[in-house]
C-alpha cells in the first residue's frame, strides 16, 4: 500500500487544501504547520495558475494573490524540499496541465518524486485525457488523483477502475450514490470534497473529507496572521475527536 492509502487504514482522513504563496510562502509554511497540529492527515498544495477556470471563485482569487509574488514552480519545489525536513505527512500537488507541460512532464514528476510529493491533481484534465500523464505518474510512484462527478454508471466505473490513491467527489452532487459505487467496485478510499466544515457530519459513507476553501477564506480575511485562526474553526475539534 502506498503512502496515501495508509492514511485511510483506521480512520477518516482530513485533507486540507492550501495555495502555495498566498500571501507568501512563509505564511504557507506556518499554515501547513497549523493545520497539521490540528489533525490534518494530507495536505494539498495548490501551484497557482493564471487562468484557473476549473476552480471556484475563492481559489481563483487565492491563485491570483499568490501570482502577484511572481512565484515560480522551481520556488515551490524548493519550498517543499525544505518543508520535508520537518513535515512527514503525505503531500499532493494540485495544478493545471499547462504548468506541467511547460516544466516538462517527466522533469516535473521527477522533481516531485525527489521532494516526496505523493499525489497529483490536474484540475483541467478529464478522465479521457489522463493517459498522457498517468503512466509517467506511476513510473515515479505518484498517484494521479481522480475526481468523480455525476455521469453514466459505465463512465464512473471506468474512472474507478483506473484510479490511483483515492477518488473524491463534490458535496454538491449525488455524493452518497457515488461513494456507494466506489466501495462496490474497488478498495479505493472515497473522499467528500467540501467548501465547508459544516459537511463533516455527512461523511458517514466516505473515507474522509477534503476541505477546499476553508483555509483560503482565512487567508483572504487575515493574511499573514491567518494561521493563528485555525483553532477557532467551528466543529473541527469535535470531528477530529470522533473520526478515529
Amino acid at each position: 500500500m502506498n503512502k496515501l492509502g495508509e492514511v485511510f487504514n483506521d480512520k477518516k482522513a482530513m485533507i486540507v487544501f492550501i495555495t502555495c504563496g498566498d500571501p507568501d510562502l512563509e505564511t504557507t509554511r506556518k499554515m501547513i504547520e497549523a493545520v497539521i497540529s490540528h489533525g490534518a492527515d494530507i495536505i494539498i498544495l495548490g501551484i497557482p495558475f493564471a487562468d484557473p477556470t476549473a476552480e471556484g471563485y475563492m481559489i481563483q482569487q487565492s491563485y491570483l494573490r499568490a501570482l502577484k509574488n511572481k512565484l515560480s514552480v522551481d520556488q515551490i519545489i524548493e519550498f517543499v524540499r525544505k518543508l520535508r525536513v520537518e513535515i512527514k505527512i503525505p503531500l499532493i500537488f494540485k495544478t493545471y496541465a499547462n504548468i506541467v507541460f511547460n516544466y516538462g512532464i517527466e522533469s516535473f514528476l521527477a522533481a516531485c518524486k525527489e521532494i516526496d510529493i505523493n499525489g497529483l491533481i490536474l484540475s483541467d484534465i478529464p478522465y479521457e485525457e489522463k493517459e498522457e500523464f498517468q503512466p509517467l505518474c506511476r513510473k515515479y510512484g505518484i498517484d494521479l488523483i481522480s475526481m468523480i462527478v455525476n455521469a453514466p454508471a459505465s463512465r464512473i466505473q471506468a474512472i474507478i477502475k483506473d484510479a490511483d490513491g483515492f477518488v473524491y467527489t463534490p458535496s454538491t452532487i449525488d455524493a452518497e450514490k457515488i461513494a456507494t459505487m466506489v466501495h462496490q467496485n474497488s478498495t479505493l478510499p472515497c473522499v467528500l470534497q467540501s467548501d465547508s466544515i459544516r459537511d463533516i457530519p455527512q461523511t458517514g459513507s466516505f473515507d474522509g473529507i477534503m476541505i477546499d476553501t476553508l483555509i483560503i477564506e482565512l487567508l483572504e480575511k487575515y493574511g499573514s496572521a491567518s494561521y493563528k485562526q485555525i483553532s477557532k474553526i467551528q466543529n473541527m475539534p469535535q470531528y477530529l475527536k470522533k473520526r478515529r
